[in-house]
Order: structure tokens, then sequence, then C-alpha cells
């Protein structure tokens, strides 16, 4: 295995002030560390301070890439746990006949169903050109039945 070149500390601060520059530029690291610029350039090969960026950025990249699928994922979590409240209370509230209105605890539902759709990729509505669509006003409505005959078999059991 080839040895690798030893580096000093003064040519380690070049390369981190190299690599710290918006503009990356051997003149410059020159004059800052008073220095030739063939010196420079012979540090730059010797060191491979272009390979190295590429390196460190592709690095950088790849922790940026973790902690965004992390926060992610953390905020999917959390649209996710509202969601499923929304569609929970409002169930709760049609069920006890609660002080909201019906359509107050459907529109919950509504909003909790669609977060959960779009937090998981999926679409909120569907629109078939062919046929009919489904609409608030017909889940209102289905809803509405529901709670009918629920109404009445609790006034059976009675």
């Amino acid at each position: 295995m080839p040895k690798q070149p030893f580096e000093t500390k003064e040519q380690r601060k070049a390369f981190e002030f190299y690599f710290r520059l918006d503009r990356p530029s051997k003149s410059a690291v020159a004059r800052k560390f008073k220095r030739n610029i063939s010196t420079v350039n012979a540090w730059a090969k010797k060191f491979k301070w272009d390979k190295k960026i590429i390196e460190r950025n592709e690095k950088t990249d790849e922790i940026l890439k973790v902690r965004i699928a992390e926060a992610s994922a953390e905020m999917t979590e959390r649209h996710l746990k509202a969601a499923k409240k929304c569609v929970e209370r409002g169930l709760e509230n049609l069920e006890q006949k609660a002080l909201v209105k019906p359509r107050d605890a459907i529109a919950a539902i509504k909003v909790g169903v669609d977060v959960e759709r779009i937090t998981r990729g999926e679409v909120t509505e569907r629109v078939d050109t062919g046929g009919s669509t489904v609409t608030l006003d017909d889940l209102r409505g289905a809803f509405k039945d529901v709670m009918e005959s629920r109404k009445k078999k609790i006034e059976k059991e009675k």
C-alpha cells in the first residue's frame, strides 16, 4: 500500500481555508498564507484538494438526505396522529350526539381522512370522468343515513 503523504498543520489550515471559500481560489490561499502560488498548487495536487472537496460535499449531502428523511418521517407521524384524532373526535361527536353539529363532525372526519391520505401519498379525491364522483354532500348523506339507522336500532332495543 502506498504511503500517504504527511500533511503539515499549515497545509491542513490552507486546505480548510480553500474549502470554505465561496469560490475556491488557490491565489487567495497563497495571499492568506503568504506563500507562492506554485507552492499552493503543489499542496493542492499532492493532497488532492479537489478530490477532498468532492468527498466532503458528497458526505455532507448524504448526512443532509438522512436528516431530511428523518424530519419528514417525524412530520408524517405527527400528521397521521393529528388526522387520527380528527377522525376519532368526529366519530365520537356523531355517535354521542354531542353539542357539535353533525356537519362539523363530518367536516372533522373529512379533514382527518384527507390529511391521512395526503400524508400517505394517496389522492384525496377520485374523479371518474365516466361516472359519478363522491362529494362531501354524499358523505354527509351517508353519515346521516348511518346515524338514522343507529337511532332506529337503539329505539328498537328499548
